[in-house]
């Protein structure tokens, strides 16, 4: 008796509390007819195929698209009886007690959401087709009633209302194609048309338990995250690729039935919304020749004429080996294929994409974006998998708890900064220490001994920029004999074959080539844009560093060439001027040991000792010829005795020597001094 008690107060609570939705059953005795049993509400904000409106006691739900509507009344209460004669297709108490059926694997994963997983009692259909974890473990268990082929076996869909109680209900996709007496109810997703409709079908299944309030949080936060990470991709093409979209292709291969042939994208189509979500240009056709099913294929050679020119690929099928290996030739003419951009759906394993990329359309669109280059960078891609570079996914196989919710691997959406100003190398690159090993440019620190111009290692004793977690635009430079393409702004400096002085990254192009620290070159073969998250700029004593085996400079340029321009005059070279500039600090880490290390920065990263002279010189390049040359003229004049000052102090040789000039000269005036006075005595 105290058992009961213990577990009636338990499912009572939130009535007595008088908060939400009731996750059970009203007492005996305990109704209320002035209360609202469902203060939590959801209303179809996307969807146009499903419908709701609420009572005090019962809410009427509505498939818009079947012309079902259903009765759903909190069980503890009477069904309305001014709804009996409206032609509703079933009454329901809820929040279910019976738990659900089901017969599609994209359903699982919206119970899996809302942390109903274990409310699922049967499947009916074959489980080789499901890839949750958790569902394959309540499986392998008594815990769900599997009924392989539900059309045939109608007397055993039926049993399932003596096994697990009468008001289970069976969600399906089609009702005619399981016949029986439980509460079916047809979802019809697959129905809308924006990716955000489909999604908002998870409201559909929580007003069954009652869960409005944790669908609509559901709802929000992957609505607000896929309109998020859209409107960062249009930041992005419009920062990086100045608005030129990136473009691609969405096709597979087929030779199912004997016709072979190229499934290409046509719109309208969910993948049609991710493209445009991607500020990307999405190759589409409906002028296919093959017959198909009732679409339409593309010939290879129609194909390849469409898609030999899409940047990148995203190729929705499990068959690329099988592609490949047909018509390899042609495909090699590819852009994607050549610069391995080929993308196909199984970076989660055979069937999740199936199962999951409805529920977590989200997620889709951050790999869509990530793939054609307008996403955050920290996303890790689920779903899309590099072909050429990428294992195939594995399907999970444990699972951690199975009555907990499942978790988003959506990326929380970020706005996108891109640091002012940046003038350094990105975090990926590699340089080589003292001791013959290679550290990463985001790990080296002041004091570090690296290689640089002439072979020698040099101590960082600065960092112009040193940020870890901003993102900024980097030029991706690939050449020949290059483990890694090395990556850099495009004002930084680089030594290039056949130029007198450094380059800025941004000015170079394919066919140009690099220097390399062994003294021979790497032909460019291509050259991109890429958003990386840090922004790192060391400075050696030399104004050199070796990144990625590449000889570069320390320093940029403020405008688009090599040289210091004053009017059409090319005065002097950047690198040389640069370096000049930071005589001053170099003098100064250089006699005061330990000073140097503790750097300070600004909030962008930049150094205080950067900060000034950087603010400064975007003030020259905007003043007249005039202004220019007189600036010019007394900071050179200032630097050029600084760096005299900063050869003395480094070279003992030339100290000696002014030290000894400086004697003679004091002597020689002391010697004249005391004649002088001689004579006036005399």
């Amino acid at each position: 008796m105290k058992l009961f008690l213990a577990a009636a107060t338990a499912a009572f609570l939130p009535l007595a509390l008088g908060q939400g939705n009731l996750q059970g059953c009203v007492a005996d005795g305990a109704f209320d007819a002035t209360r609202d049993y469902f203060p939590d509400k959801v209303e179809a904000t996307k969807s146009i195929f499903w419908d709701i409106e609420y009572f005090d006691t019962y809410k009427v739900l509505r498939n818009e698209l079947q012309g079902e509507t259903f009765v759903l009344y909190q069980c503890g209460t009477e069904p309305p009886a001014d709804q009996m004669n409206a032609g509703h297709l079933h009454f329901i108490p809820v929040p279910l007690q019976d738990g659900v059926a089901l017969s599609s694997t994209t359903h699982i994963p919206h119970l899996e959401l809302l942390g109903l997983r274990t409310e699922i009692k049967a499947w009916i259909g074959y489980t080789s087709y499901i890839s949750s974890p958790c569902m394959n473990e309540l499986l392998l268990g008594d815990d769900i009633v599997v009924i392989n082929d539900g059309s045939a076996d109608e007397a055993g869909v039926n049993a399932l209302k003596q096994s697990a109680g009468p008001s289970i209900v069976s969600f399906h996709n089609y009702r005619s194609a399981y016949p029986s007496t439980l509460f079916n109810v047809t979802i019809s997703s697959f129905a809308e048309t924006t990716n955000e409709a489909i999604y908002e079908w998870n409201k559909f299944f929580a007003v069954f338990f009652n869960l409005e309030k944790e669908a609509n949080e559901l709802f929000q936060e992957s609505s607000g995250r896929y309109q998020c990470v859209a409107e960062e991709a249009v930041d992005i093409v419009d920062v990086i690729d100045k608005g030129v979209k990136p473009t691609v292709i969405w096709a597979a291969y087929t030779n199912y039935t004997g016709v072979d042939g190229w499934s290409v994208a046509q719109c309208p189509n969910y993948y049609c919304e991710y493209a445009e979500k991607c500020s990307a240009e999405l190759i589409n056709s409906r002028d296919g020749t093959i017959d198909y099913f009732g679409t339409t294929l593309f010939t290879t050679e129609a194909f390849v004429e469409l898609a030999k020119d899409a940047e990148h690929w995203i190729y929705p099928a499990g068959n690329w080996e099988e592609a490949y290996g047909a018509y390899s030739d042609v495909l090699d003419t590819f852009k994607s294929v050549q610069e391995e951009l080929v993308f196909d759906n199984l970076g989660s394993g055979p069937n999740a994409w199936f199962e999951n990329r409805l529920a977590e359309y989200d997620v889709v669109l951050q790999d869509f974006c990530h793939v054609v280059g307008t996403a955050d960078p920290l996303h890790e891609r689920a779903w899309m998998r590099n072909v050429f570079t990428e294992e195939k996914g594995t399907p999970a196989t444990t699972c951690a708890d199975v009555s907990a919710p499942l978790a988003s691997r959506a990326t929380p959406c970020r706005q996108v900064v891109f640091l002012p100003g940046v003038t350094c190398f990105s975090g990926e690159n590699s340089v080589e220490l003292e001791n013959g090993s290679s550290i990463q440019m985001k790990d080296l620190s002041i004091g570090d001994l690296v290689k640089t111009a002439d072979g020698t290692y040099e101590s960082i004793y600065t960092f112009g920029h040193y940020e870890h977690n901003a993102e900024a635009n980097y030029v991706q430079i690939f050449a020949k004999s290059l483990d890694q393409p090395l990556e850099l702004s495009a004002e930084h400096l680089v030594f290039v074959r056949g130029k007198d002085v450094p380059a800025p990254a941004g000015s170079l192009a394919v066919g140009d080539s690099l220097l390399l620290s062994n003294g021979n070159s790497a032909e460019i073969v291509n050259m991109k844009q890429v958003i990386r998250r840090g922004a790192y700029a060391p400075f050696t004593a030399s104004g050199s560093i070796v990144v990625n085996h590449v000889v570069a400079s320390n320093y940029i340029a403020f405008e688009t060439g090599a040289y210091v321009t004053i009017g059409s005059v090319q005065f002097v070279s950047y690198q040389w001027f640069s370096h000049l500039t930071q005589a001053p600090r170099r003098m100064y880490c250089s006699m005061v040991v330990g000073n140097c290390e503790n750097e300070s920065y600004t909030e962008n990263g930049i150094s205080l000792w950067t900060v000034g002279p950087l603010k400064a010189a975007m003030w020259w390049i905007q003043q007249n010829i005039v202004v220019k040359s007189i600036v010019i003229g007394l900071t050179l004049g200032f630097l050029l005795f600084l760096a005299g000052v900063e050869a003395l102090v480094n070279s003992p040789w030339m100290m000696a020597v002014a030290v000894g000039a400086m004697g003679v000269l004091v002597h020689k005036n002391k010697t004249t001094l005391c004649a002088t006075a001689k004579q006036v005595s005399a």
